[in-house]
């Protein structure tokens, strides 16, 4: 359990589904079981893993 009480640690005990997804997908990538791709609308390489949905 966090026990600090930063804006981070608020949205992470607020939200621990979107906080656990987050770190899967930062490990599968430490991993490489993801790779980086471009953005599908601009292109842009930068960016973080997300739904359309």
């Amino acid at each position: 359990m966090l026990k600090t009480d930063t804006r981070q640690a608020n949205w992470r005990r607020a939200n621990p589904g979107k906080y656990e997804a987050h770190l899967a997908v930062q490990r599968a990538l430490k991993e490489g079981e993801l790779d980086n791709e471009t953005c599908d609308v601009c292109g842009v390489k930068a960016v973080d893993a997300h739904h359309d949905q």
